[in-house]
């Protein structure tokens, strides 16, 4: 049996901000999944701005009967796929972290439609928080306190 000492100090152990990171690693795939569904089904960026519409009407029209969600004219960056499947999670520190893309249009899409394409809402920051920061969380310090 644990005793109230050994408890105390396994509690006092736990780290949550490398706790923290360790889960967004972790989790990373299901962050990055979230910011694809938010440019393919909304066209937004995320600070829920939908992103500047197609100027070529023929073009916007052919874009809407491959992905109608976000609406007729609004982008949702997915042409071949290359550029949301090159998307990354990079660690800047325990309190921060970055979506990217390293793929060759990365750089023409942000200075297009801003560097806020990368990133989730707060709607989906909450949704990541419930559905999978909390539950992975409470799975680590579990473990650590072993209960």
């Amino acid at each position: 049996m644990t005793t109230i000492h050994e408890m105390l100090r396994r509690a006092q152990s736990i780290d949550l901000q490398a706790i923290g990171v360790s889960v967004v690693v972790a989790t990373k795939d299901e962050l990055i999944k979230l910011n694809k569904e938010q440019l393919m089904d909304k066209g937004e960026d995320k600070n829920l701005i939908k992103l500047k519409s197609y100027q070529n009407a023929s073009y916007a029209r052919r874009k809407n009967q491959r992905n109608p969600f976000p609406g007729l004219g609004t982008p949702d960056l997915y042409n071949t796929g290359s550029f949301q499947n090159a998307f990354q999670l990079k660690i800047n520190s325990k309190n921060s972290f970055d979506i990217f893309s390293n793929d060759s249009k990365s750089s023409d899409l942000q200075k297009k439609y801003g560097k806020a394409i990368f990133g989730i809402s707060e709607p989906n920051r909450q949704e990541y928080a419930d559905e999978f920061m909390q539950p992975a969380l409470v799975r680590e310090v579990k473990k650590i306190l072993r209960v």
